[in-house]
């Protein structure tokens, strides 16, 4: 099991937008900060949630605390490292291969919810959650009740995130396999 507990969390646009979209977001930082006590994202994912019309309440909590990137040619080089595996096209995945070029960049743990941008993570020995391990994560370690956690998934299938349906339906049973893939009490 990769440790994800105290390292810094990268945190990509997906996440933030449907937790914001929730009207979850507090619930999640506070969450999350039970993890760690590091949490950045990019200038690019910050466009995207700005473009998605919730970084002023991202910003209202001040978290992700830091933008973590910069334009020399070592971060444009990390940048485009992740171009090809993530499918990057013009701004397409263009907030993953930041986030996941920072996370490597610092020992980082990428907070993604796309299913194919956490395969190339795990495929390149990136750690990573999404959004919806965070919950179960958070409730396994007592941070939250069962309950509250399918409150939050329920309330992120009411926005445009592409949840998974076994989880939205039966998270309780989600995550019991999710626990028991990554052998995790």
């Amino acid at each position: 099991m990769v440790m994800l507990d105290g390292r810094p969390w990268v945190w990509d646009t997906s996440p933030l937008l449907h937790a914001a979209r929730a009207e979850r977001l507090d619930v999640v930082a506070f969450l999350a900060g039970q993890r760690s006590s590091d949490h950045r994202t990019t200038s690019v994912v910050r466009s995207e949630l700005d473009r998605g019309g919730v970084l002023g309440e991202v910003l209202r909590l001040g978290w992700p605390v830091s933008e973590g990137d910069r334009e020399d040619s070592e971060w444009l080089a990390r940048v485009a490292e992740w171009e090809v595996p993530l499918g990057v096209r013009g701004l397409h995945n263009l907030g993953e291969a930041t986030c996941f070029a920072l996370a490597t960049s610092i020992d980082g743990v990428v907070v993604v919810d796309d299913k194919a941008a956490a395969r190339a993570a795990e495929k390149r020995g990136l750690a990573k959650i999404g959004l919806l391990g965070v919950l179960d994560d958070a409730e396994r370690l007592g941070h939250q009740t069962m309950t509250q956690a399918v409150a939050v998934v329920h309330a992120l299938a009411e926005t445009d995130g592409r949840y998974p349906r076994d989880a939205v339906a039966d998270f309780p049973a989600w995550c019991r396999l999710r626990r028991r893939k990554l052998h995790l009490t």
